[in-house]
């Protein structure tokens, strides 16, 4: 009976752990993508380097938890295979 509560509990904690933590990366990452966005050449050059394809390796010299939410909040939206015609009026 004691193992089913202390495993009750314990699960309950990490739950509790997983949440606060999620809420620190997304504070991190909320700060961080505020920086760029204040910062206009940063900016730039992280668009740069999104439509060069190069923001898997600025990620990956992150090496924070929290890297991924700002990597995706800078990364130009996909077009999905729309196509604009330029010519259309």
């Amino acid at each position: 009976m004691n193992s089913i509560i202390i495993k009750d509990n314990t699960v309950l904690v990490q739950s509790i752990v997983n949440v606060v933590k999620a809420r620190k990366l997304q504070a991190i990452a909320g700060e961080a993508i505020e920086k760029i966005e204040q910062n206009p050449p940063l900016t730039q050059r992280l668009l740069s380097a999104a439509k060069a394809g190069s923001l898997a390796a600025i990620e990956s010299m992150l090496n924070h938890p929290s890297a991924s939410f700002v990597i995706a909040a800078v990364q130009p939206p996909e077009r999905g295979g729309e196509t604009e015609d330029l010519n259309e009026e």
